[in-house]
């Protein structure tokens, strides 16, 4: 994706979580152009990808990086349990590394899981 599109695409993807700040759009560029230059993708690379997102935003140590351990709410709805994510995750990087040509899917599917 050129840089204008991947800018668009991560502004759209911080909307959804309504957060529309400069410093949390520049945190979604830095944490993009990490998973870039990965060569696999597992699921200690997508928390790292998580703490450099959450690194300016004021949450506890363990929030930042970690997987959650309390249930969320989206839209209305009740999000995965806490205790299913790490093998959630698991699932979701390896069909995002055997068909990176998926992506929106992919994005689609990971905020599922989020």
């Amino acid at each position: 994706m050129t840089t204008n599109i991947t800018k668009l695409f991560l502004r759209e993807s911080n909307a959804i979580e309504n957060v529309y700040d400069d410093d949390s759009l520049k945190m979604a560029m830095f944490a993009w152009e990490y998973l870039k230059k990965q060569k696999e993708m597992d699921v200690y690379i997508v928390q790292k990808a998580h703490g450099i997102l959450m690194k300016n935003q004021n949450l506890q140590p363990n929030e930042t990086g970690y997987f959650r351990h309390v249930p969320v709410w989206i839209a209305g709805r009740e999000g995965l349990p806490w205790y299913v994510l790490p093998e959630a995750m698991e699932i979701w990087c390896q069909n995002a590394w055997l068909y990176p040509k998926n992506w929106k899917a992919h994005h689609v599917r990971f905020e599922q899981i989020h």
